[in-house]
């Protein structure tokens, strides 16, 4: 009677213990589908937000066809309005940018219809630069900006970055400086010699607009700027991949 009330025991001791095994592997499904879920939800939102922020920079735009794709690599269109706007705002007559692409074509389109600025790009993979060269052209504003082939070569102390001497020297010093590579992969801290670099051509009073500037390297790299450079502000805008607008509160030093 005993070993058979034992056995009954045992039984009801495993059952309990699939039954709990069971429970837990549910409850984990069930915790899993709902982080997908929520992350279906922000990516929902996120796609409708930059939908609409497409459809605004169409429309301000005003191109003769539709922009190519934006975000993956390419800017998103919450950044390239701000860029935009930077642009019609300010008017810049120099515009240097890093990488190429969307953004250039952004770029150029806005000084097409104010009159004003030409925009420099670098861009390290040739091949890239020339698709960029035959966007301009295929949207009619080739005269507003030029495309420069501008390989990564080796820093000392720093990472590799852009050969920016192929900007030729007779171009004016920089009054907007848009940074949106070299490419993460390329290396860690992959933008920080932007500033270092070429702070000698930059004018007085400034502005740098950082894509991906939520990203680790970004705002490291931004903390070391501020670091580095008296006088540096940093305004962080809301964009899908994080917005930083740096400026300098005085002159910079020499």
């Amino acid at each position: 009677m005993q070993i058979a009330l034992l056995f009954i025991f045992v039984v009801l001791l495993i059952g309990i213990a699939v039954t709990f095994i069971k429970v837990r592997k549910v409850h984990i499904i069930v915790l899993e589908m709902r982080d997908v879920v929520s992350a279906t939800q922000k990516e929902v939102a996120s796609a409708y937000t930059q939908e609409r922020w497409h459809e605004l920079l169409s429309h301000r735009l005003a191109l003769h066809k539709p922009l190519p794709p934006t975000r993956g690599w390419a800017g998103s269109p919450d950044f390239l309005f701000e860029v935009a706007k930077c642009v019609a705002n300010d008017k810049p007559k120099v515009v240097l940018e890093c990488s190429s692409g969307v953004s250039t074509l952004v770029i150029a389109r806005v000084m097409q219809q104010s009159g004003v600025g030409h925009v420099y790009s670098l861009e390290h993979d040739a091949q890239y630069a020339e698709r960029s060269r035959q966007m301009l052209r295929d949207y009619g504003v080739e005269d507003w900006a030029t495309v420069l082939h501008a390989p990564l070569i080796p820093r000392p102390g720093l990472s590799p970055w852009y050969d920016h001497s192929v900007l030729p020297a007779e171009v004016p010093l920089v009054d907007l400086l848009v940074i949106d590579g070299p490419p993460m992969a390329t290396a860690r801290l992959a933008r920080y010699p932007a500033l270092p670099l070429l702070k000698p051509r930059l004018q007085a009073a400034f502005t740098i607009l950082v894509d991906d500037a939520d990203r680790e390297d970004e705002q490291e790299m931004l903390r070391r700027w501020q670091r580095e450079v008296d006088g540096l502000h940093v305004e962080h805008r809301y964009c899908e991949k994080g917005l930083a607008v740096v400026q300098p509160i005085g002159k910079l030093s020499p």
